[in-house]
């Protein structure tokens, strides 16, 4: 999976559905390889003049641009690479199957309002694909990309705009 910063985006803000969890985990759960490249952007309360809490590049390390924001943890021994991304060399940040990244989001959003983008590739789109996981590992809920290769809220919601294997998409 690859992460990439986006200069107007729209931003989608709402509630989780009761999530209490503070951990933001960014994993890989079915054994597909993914690759992150640059601007996860957590960003918290309203949808006019949201500022973003935490920005993170992927250049060459897992700090945010954003001061005070932590610093995302890597779950496996991942590595950063460069790939060429529209035309353009970028860093990306490639990890293996059942690894992943974390964000610890205490004191950086609130727990029942928020909002993630994020830019990415998946290797692989058959199954399902964990994006994002709101509970520490410890529930199959989350944002995956579903077997047919569309996005699902597992449990919660599902769209029908599908995902290609190594082709990017903006997920907001």
């Amino acid at each position: 999976m690859k992460l990439q910063r986006y200069e107007g985006i729209r931003t989608i803000v709402g509630k989780t559905a009761g999530i209490e969890q503070a951990e933001l985990t960014i994993t890989n759960t079915d054994n597909r390889e993914q690759k992150l490249q640059q601007n996860a952007i957590a960003q918290a309360n309203g949808t006019e003049g949201i500022e973003p809490v935490a920005d993170y590049e992927f250049q060459n390390d897992l700090s945010s641009s954003i001061a005070g924001a932590p610093d995302l943890v890597d779950l496996g021994n991942n590595s950063f690479n460069s790939e060429i991304i529209d035309g353009e060399s970028a860093t990306v940040f490639e990890f293996a199957e059942q690894t992943g990244l974390q964000l610890s989001t205490t004191d950086l959003i609130s727990n029942d309002e928020y909002s993630i983008s994020m830019l990415f590739e998946l290797n692989n789109v058959n199954g399902f694909n964990k994006i994002f996981d709101f509970q520490d590992r410890t529930a199959d809920s989350g944002l995956y990309n579903d077997p047919d290769g569309n996005l699902d809220f597992f449990n919660i919601a599902s769209g029908n705009d599908g995902f290609e294997a190594n082709k990017f998409v903006q997920v907001s």
